[in-house]
């Protein structure tokens, strides 16, 4: 596993700065196109996979609510452009010829394979979780400023090893090869113990230039050997040391801003003090020859994690955007905001890059276009980490908030929330026991009014849901595909004029609109623009828990907010909408 440590040296320098940037990011509303043909692709797939695998399985798909921070950002901007009440049509529409909600859609729209899901609360600490560290499915442990690692056997429910220290303990890794924890605290010392009895294998001082002159406040873990035979870690005097496990003994580079080191491709990535905004490549044979260097026009850049293949380098820059590049070409492959401090890593696959936000937001980015998969708030304070294990099943997140969190990855789950010591917290969704959680997340999403309804693009699965209204408040819930291609399709008719103050619909509802005739009679003309936003989004699971226990899966409901925050209940088992959650 390359570990993926950001940068919380330059955190109490830029923390002001990186704030504002950071919440600008999270709270700038998007325009959406209604169709990217690659995105599109890749959750048809992924969403056609998960409906396979069944109804009781699809509903488990994330743990616990997000809340629905930009509703007030996207009122604001709707604001002059609020959509109107839609008026009963005059006629009732003919259904058209495609499965209908009640079949179409058996499971949140946000699928299991782009999903997380709780499975353990990690407590006990009693002040900030600094560092998490994953190994395989069997051990995560955390560091704290509490003077405290605790060490978590993930195959039971026991309480944890707890190693003492005279520190706060800055950062914690767990040997990929060997039962043991390297861990680094405020008193310069690197320290190794045996994860299964306890006791103190080394201690270090950490290795300064001796002409230096400088004490050394600490250090991160930036770097470990899939053998487990070597460790770098990086001081905030500004120091790459490499370490001999079985030695204790380290070889020192530098001066540098920050330097993280992969192993696996003997490389290392590193920023000096005189050129804080280039971040360079060099072999770990010689650290002082650079190969390969990227610099892209803000003050300072810093390298945050190597991919697990060791061809992809993520790149904190100070506009409130990561960048990932490919190394042997050096493209820029993506961007996007991250949502706190960049305090993001890879999936061992690079499909998926995890961020931590300082809001206490765990967001998944897709890690071949950069767009957010979803977002999921249970921290209640800045997370400070992510890091997957080896397998990609699980990720865990350490936060402010003493506690870490372990999240099971692209597996839908029920297991129990475990507080601590091993107590079972109690469901706070209402519903009955042995039901799967309550899916909560934001998902994007285009919404436009029409004369007789209303139809939303739903991103995730790339659907177009129509609304008619047969009544006050209600009426029936149509679901299509959007096969709009672009570069292929018409973006508007050129032959079609709507009245002076009506639109006609663009794109993916446009090409619906114009090819399915009942459902323009029906519909009429939009009497807005079509919006593209993030909308807050539930989907509440139905079914029944047998005498046995066994969960069967049934109809449930969705739950989608409309640009200006009002609520939409979409129900599976008759295929009606309702306003009003």
């Amino acid at each position: 596993m390359t570990l993926t440590k950001p940068g919380r040296i330059l955190i109490a320098i830029t923390v002001a700065l990186l704030a504002v940037i950071a919440m600008t990011a999270l709270f700038t509303p998007v325009l959406l196109a209604q169709s990217d043909p690659t995105v599109e692709a890749a959750v048809n797939a992924a969403f056609t996979q998960t409906a396979q695998a069944g109804g009781a399985e699809q509903t488990q798909a994330f743990q616990q609510t997000v809340d629905a921070a930009l509703a007030a950002t996207v009122a604001a901007q709707a604001a002059g452009a609020q959509p109107t009440t839609t008026p009963e049509p005059e006629q009732p529409i003919t259904e058209p010829t495609v499965e209908t909600a009640g079949d179409a859609i058996p499971a949140p729209v946000v699928n299991a394979a782009q999903g997380i899901s709780v499975v353990r609360v990690l407590t006990g600490h009693t002040d900030a979780v600094n560092a998490v560290s994953l190994k395989g499915e069997s051990r995560v442990a955390t560091a704290g400023s509490d003077a405290t690692v605790r060490v978590w056997d993930l195959t039971t429910e026991g309480e944890p090893l707890v190693l003492d220290f005279d520190t706060s303990v800055l950062d914690v890794a767990l040997n990929p090869a060997l039962d043991e924890v390297i861990a680094t605290g405020t008193d310069g010392q690197v320290y190794r113990y045996d994860t299964t009895t306890g006791d103190l294998l080394g201690s270090s001082p950490y290795p300064l230039p001796a002409d230096s002159n400088l004490t050394s406040e600490g250090a991160l873990i930036v770097g470990f050997s899939a053998d487990g035979t070597q460790f770098a870690t990086f001081d905030f005097a500004g120091y790459l040391a490499i370490w001999e496990n079985d030695s204790d003994t380290a070889t020192t580079f530098g001066p540098f801003n920050f330097a993280l080191v992969d192993f696996a491709g003997s490389q290392v990535a590193y920023t000096t003090p005189d050129a804080p905004d280039t971040v360079n490549i060099a072999s770990l044979d010689d650290v002082e020859a650079v190969v390969q260097s990227f610099s892209f026009g803000t003050e300072f850049a810093e390298p945050i994690a190597f991919s697990d293949d060791s061809t992809r380098l993520m790149i904190l820059g100070d506009d409130g955007a990561n960048r990932v590049f490919d190394l042997p070409t050096g493209e820029e492959l993506l961007t996007f905001n991250y949502t706190g401090f960049g305090l993001s890593a890879f999936s061992p696959d690079s499909s998926v890059i995890a961020d931590g936000g300082s809001d206490g937001r765990v967001t998944l980015f897709d890690g071949e276009t950069g767009s957010q998969l979803l977002s999921a708030a249970r921290h209640t304070a800045t997370v400070v980490e992510v890091t997957f294990n080896d397998e990609g099943t699980l990720l865990a997140t350490a936060s402010d908030d003493n506690t870490a969190l372990l999240w099971q990855v692209g597996v839908a789950t029920e297991t129990a929330v475990v507080q601590g010591e091993g107590d079972t917290a109690e469901r706070e969704d209402g519903l009955p026991s042995g039901f799967p959680p309550v899916t909560e997340a934001e998902v994007q999403v285009a919404e436009q009014v029409f004369e007789g309804g209303r139809m939303f693009w739903v991103q995730p699965v790339n659907q177009i849901w129509v609304m008619v209204v047969d009544g006050e408040g209600s009426g029936r819930w149509l679901v299509f595909d959007d096969n709009f291609v672009d570069g292929v399709d018409l973006e508007e008719d050129p032959d079609v004029d709507p009245p002076e103050g009506q639109y006609e619909p663009v794109r993916g509802f446009g090409k619906l609109w114009r090819e399915n005739q009942d459902l323009r009679d029906t519909l009429g003309w939009g009497v807005t623009p079509e919006f593209g936003y993030v909308s807050s989004y539930r989907y509440v699971p139905g079914g029944e828990v047998t005498g046995g226990g066994e969960y069967i899966a049934g109809p449930g409901y969705h739950v989608l907010f409309s640009l200006n925050s009002e609520a939409f209940r979409f129900n599976e088992n008759n295929g009606t909408w309702q306003l009003g959650e």
